[in-house]
This record gives C-alpha cells, sequence and structure tokens, in this order.
C-alpha cells in the first residue's frame, strides 16, 4: 500500500497556476537514515505558486511498513482570498492510521470563511461518512480544524476512496479559490496571519516525534521550521537576492 500518488496528483491540478520548485538544499529535499537493519527515506520539497501570490510543500516519509505523505498550499499576502489546502496520511502496516483532509482560513476571515463553508459543504457530507472520526484527533487540531474538515482513520483497502476524496476536495480548493482569485491576489513574503498558521503548526507537529527520533532532532527541527513550515520563497526574491 503505497502514498506515492498524493504529490503526483497534487502537481497535476496546480500545475495550471504556474509553479516553480523552490531551491532547497540537497540535505532537506532527500534524506535516509538507518535504525539497525531498518532503513527510512524521507524526501521533501516546495514550490513558488502564481510567481509568489502562493506556495506549495510536500513531504513524504517511507520505511518498514510506514508511508506518511504530506501537502500543503498556502498564500502568500492574501489569507483574505485563499485558503490554505492541507492534506496528510499515516500508514502503519495495513492501516490508515490518521488522514487529514482541509481547507483552512488564516486569522480572521469572515467572508472567506462563509464561502468555504458552502463550497465544501456537500463535499464534506459525502466524505465524512466514509470515514470515521479518529477518536486521537488532538487539542492543536481541534482548535484550527473547520467544519467541513475530514480528520479520520480507515482499513487501508479503502486507500482507492481516499484518493477520491483527496482530489474533491483539492479540485474544489483550486476552481473555486486560486484558479478565481489569483488574479487579484498580492505576491510577495507571507501575510503575519500565513506565517502565525505556519509557526502552529511547526510548534506542534507530530513530525517532530514521529521523525526526530529516526532523522535526528536537530535536522528534523530544521526541516520543519526552516523548509516544511518555513517561510514561502518566490521566485522573484530569489532573483532579487541574485542580483544584489
Amino acid at each position: 500500500m503505497t502514498t506515492a500518488w498524493t504529490e503526483r496528483d497534487f502537481l497535476d491540478r496546480i500545475r495550471s497556476l504556474g509553479i516553480t520548485e523552490e531551491q532547497w538544499p540537497e540535505e532537506f529535499r532527500r534524506y535516509t537514515a538507518a535504525i539497525g537493519q531498518r532503513q527510512y527515506q524521507i524526501e521533501a520539497t516546495g514550490w513558488d505558486v502564481a510567481d509568489g501570490r502562493a506556495c506549495a510543500r510536500s513531504a513524504r516519509i517511507t520505511g518498514p511498513a510506514m508511508d506518511i505523505s504530506t501537502v500543503m498550499l498556502y498564500p502568500t499576502q492574501s489569507p483574505d482570498r485563499l485558503p490554505v489546502f492541507a492534506a496528510e496520511w499515516v500508514v502503519f502496516g495495513p492501516r490508515i492510521h490518521m488522514l487529514v483532509l482541509d481547507a483552512e482560513v488564516c486569522g480572521d476571515q469572515p467572508a472567506l470563511f462563509a464561502d468555504c463553508q458552502a463550497a465544501f459543504r456537500a463535499a464534506h457530507a459525502r466524505w465524512s461518512t466514509e470515514f470515521p472520526v479518529n477518536r486521537e484527533k488532538p487539542d492543536w487540531f481541534k482548535d484550527i480544524e473547520t467544519p467541513w474538515a475530514l480528520y479520520g482513520e480507515a482499513d487501508g483497502s479503502r486507500m482507492g476512496l481516499l484518493r477520491e476524496a483527496f482530489r474533491d476536495y483539492l479540485d474544489i480548493t483550486v476552481n473555486s479559490f486560486y484558479s478565481a482569485e489569483l488574479e487579484g491576489a498580492k505576491a510577495g513574503a507571507d501575510h503575519p496571519e500565513v506565517e502565525s498558521y505556519k509557526h502552529h503548526h511547526y510548534v506542534n507537529s507530530p513530525g517532530h516525534r514521529i521523525l526526530g527520533v529516526k532523522f535526528g532532532e536537530r535536522h528534523t527541527d530544521q526541516l520543519l521550521k526552516d523548509w516544511h513550515f518555513g517561510p514561502s520563497r518566490p521566485r522573484s526574491s530569489i532573483a532579487m537576492s541574485s542580483a544584489s
């Protein structure tokens, strides 16, 4: 059972927005660790989206009986127009131990929140009946989850159905918000509300626990803080830095 489709489907759907891969140090793009005879690998990267109006991130961790994938799509300067798309699956053995699918609003944006609630109502009604709520939902996620969020668990045989739900939520995010609103969105470094959202995820990420033991606490902290949940790196800012 594999989650390799997650990044492929993600890129297929955001490519139309205009994406350029961010320039990450190789040690944070691919990293392998061994614990005894067991090999673990993490692959991660990010993309500038729509010339600095948004950014995207992806990570996949694999090892014996473990396959974890997560992708996120963030606004940069316009959290009033664009939600954050977030998805993550944690697979241990034959079971999807945890699945998260949401489109979150950074800060107090009542108009965008109402638009998201309307856009995702039907999808949530459909998919929430397929994936029971995970009783291990942490308090930090409860603080930010939306009424249309999925936080569940499932038998591995339902991976194909989870992929359908993922595509459904992502298509709504891209078609109803990003494709429609990007032209009017601002480009640039992360808005304070987006920074706050990323910092909240960095502080509370289970990755500290799951990855720290396998890849080292220092490497894991740098990856999460500076790259996976780190600041967007618009292509324009890279060009200006090179010119100076």
